[in-house]
């Protein structure tokens, strides 16, 4: 009889154990900080458009022989944190992280260079971010601008599998 009193006196307190376990375990996941659903984010988007003031740059456009006036230029964010880019911009791969509407990615080996940007709007087709012209290195975008919008259009699976087989 006392063997089946201690079990019952012991049971609550290796209730109360293993329910204190589970809530560390939740305190150890952290939110990330970003004034957008984040999980918008993740996935490959392409520049398709610079807007500087009332004029747009269409960066998909072609000339008249068909060729395509810019190199396509992508951005992917991955939930892991990682981050890659190609085109204008240049290549890069490295990690990224949120803080309210800023992306701050870490580029290069050491990961030494840093590039920030404002996500000023971001639905799950479409985002804008404002960067420094310089950041496009082209003619007719000039430095000088400052800080330029540029539009984002996410890209779906089967688009960047048709672009790689092209």
């Amino acid at each position: 009889m006392k063997k089946i009193l201690f079990a019952l006196a012991i049971l609550p307190i290796l209730a109360f154990v293993s329910c204190s376990s589970d809530d560390d375990d939740k305190l150890d996941i952290q939110e990330p900080d970003f004034a957008h659903n984040i999980e918008l984010l993740y996935g490959q988007w392409r520049a398709t458009g610079v807007e500087l003031g009332e004029l747009t740059i269409d960066l998909t456009g072609t000339d008249e022989e068909g060729e395509l006036i810019f190199v396509p230029t992508y951005v992917s964010f991955a939930e892991d944190g990682s981050f890659s880019s190609e085109g204008i911009i240049g290549e890069a791969t490295g990690k990224y992280t949120t803080k309210d509407k800023t992306i701050i990615t870490d580029i290069g080996e050491d990961k030494e260079d840093k590039l920030s940007f404002e996500m000023t709007n971001l639905t799950k087709e479409t985002a804008e971010i404002v960067v420094d012209a310089s950041a496009f290195n082209l003619d007719m975008i000039p430095d000088e601008l400052g800080e330029v919008t540029v539009v984002l259009t996410k890209q779906e699976k089967e688009d960047n599998e048709k672009e790689e087989e092209e």
